[in-house]
């Protein structure tokens, strides 16, 4: 939090990501371009 102060830091729960094989770090990489 001190490093991005006047932000809010949400809890969001991943463990569907996670049973499926990946992590915070697989689904915030690329964004499709549509």
């Amino acid at each position: 939090a001190a490093a991005f102060p006047g932000r809010r830091i949400i809890q969001t729960p991943a463990l569907d990501i996670v049973a499926g094989g990946g992590g915070i770090h697989c689904i915030t990489q690329q964004m499709p371009d549509l």
